[in-house]
């Protein structure tokens, strides 16, 4: 049976962490728990009921509205106050406003990459695009101009931050599970590190899970600014539809000795950014 814990669950406004117990392929129990505390309520306290609604909203940066007129019928209620019909239909009509466009900020900000591949958009044709574009609109910027400047931001987005940020999850996790010096024995043996040894960890993004292959390959010495070390290569095999669809290969350098220290990492794509490599500085050993 494998635990899986998701912490902070993504493609929401606030803070969540989810556990689960797996047990072939299906979830045997789950446990869900609100880690942020904000504080509305201490904020209000010793103010005017009637600054209530200012605060509220500010539970969340996309649902603001509903937040708001909560508050505002809690201290209705508490006053037993009745406001007229005219003044219900008002917030009805801004609440039902502010649902369409809880939607949108919620799709376009929060979870629109689950379903939309934005790096598709460096083979588009900015052409075509325009002309699609000018189809179906009069806005005055449907040109082969405005579009390939998208692009060009797009590339300068994707190559700087985005697929550093697709990859950075499964190092971390990898450096933290080869580096742990109570699960890593258990996983590869008594022994540390044998080269052509392999194992399969849990992954999880929320959506999916998986069972990656992790396989000790080599033993490298590696030079960083830190000083030399003798680590052991070791390579997690996520890409090519396992984790994620793209290719690319994903190696770790861990220490071959008691310490565990990640050396380096190392994620290889076959794109024009190349590779991404991350590289030990220096030992902190502050507490």
């Amino acid at each position: 049976m494998a635990r899986i814990v998701v912490d902070p669950i993504t493609r929401i406004e606030g803070h969540l962490r989810i556990e689960a117990e797996v047990s072939g392929g299906m979830v045997t129990d789950a446990w869900s728990s609100s880690t942020m505390f904000r504080g509305i309520e201490k904020i209000l306290q010793h103010r005017d009921p009637r600054d209530a609604w200012h605060f509220t909203q500010r539970f969340c940066g996309v649902c603001t509205t509903v937040h708001s007129i909560a508050s505002i019928r809690a201290v209705e209620n508490a006053f037993n106050i009745k406001i007229p019909p005219n003044a219900e239909l008002i917030r009805n009509i801004i609440i039902g406003i502010q649902n369409v466009q809880d939607h949108v900020i919620h799709f376009y900000h929060l979870h629109a990459l689950d379903w939309v591949d934005i790096t598709s958009g460096l083979k588009a044709d900015p052409v075509a695009t325009a002309n699609l574009a000018a189809s179906i609109s009069e806005w005055p910027l449907n040109s082969t101009t405005y579009f390939k400047g998208v692009q060009e931001k797009l590339k300068a987005f994707a190559t700087r931050v985005y697929l550093l940020l697709v990859s950075a999850y499964i190092p971390i996790y990898l450096v933290a599970f080869l580096g742990g010096s109570r699960l890593f024995p258990f996983v590869f043996g008594p022994k540390w590190s044998y080269a052509g040894q392999s194992a399969t960890i849990p992954l999880s993004d929320g959506k999916k899970f998986v069972q990656a292959k992790v396989e000790a390959q080599e033993r490298e010495e590696i030079t960083t600014p830190a000083g030399k070390f003798k680590t052991m290569r070791y390579e997690a095999f996520v890409f090519n539809n396992i984790f994620y669809q793209r290719s690319g290969r994903l190696f770790v350098w861990i220490s071959d000795d008691a310490r565990r220290l990640p050396v380096q990492i190392r994620v290889r794509l076959p794109i024009h950014i190349g590779t991404i490599s991350l590289i030990l500085e220096k030992e902190d050993h502050s507490k």
